[in-house]
This record gives C-alpha cells, structure tokens and sequence, in this order.
C-alpha cells in the first residue's frame, strides 16, 4: 500500500508521518523539497522576479528526485505487520503540480524571454500534472492520499511552527493557498486515475489527524 501524507506547511506532516512509520513498521520516503532546500542549499530568492523562476527550476528538481527516490523504494518493497506492503511518502509527485501553478502567471513572460518549453504557460491543473509528469520522466500510483490541515488558518499557531525550519519560506496566507492548491492537484489527479482514495484532514488537532489516518489505512 502506498500511503502519501502531505499539506502546505506546518500542518504536522512530520509528527504523523513518524507515528505511522513506527506503527506499520513501513518503508519511509521523506520529503524532497525540505532536503533539497535544508541540505543542499536551494533556497528561494528573495526577489520577487527572481522567485517565479526558482520555483519552475526548482519544482523540476524535486520531480526528478522524487521520481527516482520512489522507483527505488518501489523495486524494493518491505513489509508491514500485517503482511501488506506499506510505504509512508512525506508527500507525493502529484505535489508539484500545486507548487508549479504559483508560478503560472509570470510563466508566459519566462517563455518570451527565453524560449524555453519548460516556461511554456500552464492551463489548469490538469496541464500542470502532466508537466510534471513529463519532467519527472514518470507516473506513481497511490492508493491513498491524507491531506492535512494547515496551521496557516491560526496565523499564530503557523509562526511558531515555522520558527524552527528553515525550508518554510510561506506566509500563513500562503501556506493556506498551497493547501488549496493541494487539493486540487491530488483531485485532479484521482479524476486522471493517478491516486486512489483522497481524505482532506479538517483538523488541526495532531490526535485527531492520527485517527481519521488509522480509521482509513
């Protein structure tokens, strides 16, 4: 069973995702975007005219590397207590589609400037799916996708949580958008018969994720 947990940030994916792991004694596939930013360096701009094109640039990166994180992982499959395959994702490919659409409307301007097809400009989701899908040379399945809510509705409660990682660059405001985006990413991949089962977590309460998790897997 493949398990995707994700949500924009400081939605307490991490603690979740660690409960879970210990649980179903499953395989873990940690979030690429934080490791690419925390451990290797690629942090957003600063500049505003700058960022659109990081972010593209970036999204790519993490498609690539997600992509060949899980064909490993996959061609590798350990079992869980039960004797069902479990595999726990800090979020899934289908993730990029949501971040790669903030950057759509400066992506015509990028395309006119350079050139380049990777700027061309995005429709809808559905063509940012399958941009991500082009760039990560892939597709996964999932079985079932837990979208958790973002503390970002509590601006308060989203500052402190982001105190103590450096990959959270998003406002509250921003952070809440990404979750919208999130759920319209994983949505419309379930319509295009790339995931399974999408639960949207209402709450912010970690005990109360926890279970309605449970109550599904």
């Amino acid at each position: 069973m493949r398990v995707v947990l994700t949500g924009a940030p400081a939605s307490g994916k991490t603690t979740i995702i660690n409960y879970l792991k210990d649980k179903f004694k499953g395989i873990l596939i940690p979030e690429v975007a934080t490791i690419l930013i925390s451990e290797a360096g690629m942090y957003p701009p600063k500049k505003k005219e700058a960022f659109a094109k990081w972010l593209i640039n970036f999204q790519i990166a993490v498609s690539r590397t997600q992509a060949t994180w899980e064909n490993f992982h996959y061609a590798n499959e350990d079992r869980g207590t039960s004797g069902e395959k479990v595999i726990i994702q800090d979020r899934g490919l289908y993730d990029n589609g949501a971040y790669i659409m903030r950057a759509k409307d400066i992506m015509p301007l990028l395309y006119r400037q350079t050139g380049n097809p990777l700027y061309k400009p995005l429709e809808n989701m559905n063509h940012a799916i399958a941009r991500i899908l082009k760039l990560s040379g892939d597709f996964h399945y999932y079985d079932k996708v837990f979208i958790l809510k973002t503390t970002g509705h509590e601006p308060e409660l989203y500052e402190e949580a982001r105190k103590n990682n450096p990959a959270r660059y998003e406002t509250s405001e921003e952070a809440v958008m990404l979750e919208n985006l999130i759920q319209e990413a994983y949505t419309t991949a379930h319509q295009m018969g790339l995931v399974g089962e999408v639960v949207y977590v209402d709450s912010l309460e970690i005990d109360t994720k926890i279970k309605t998790i449970e109550q599904h897997i």
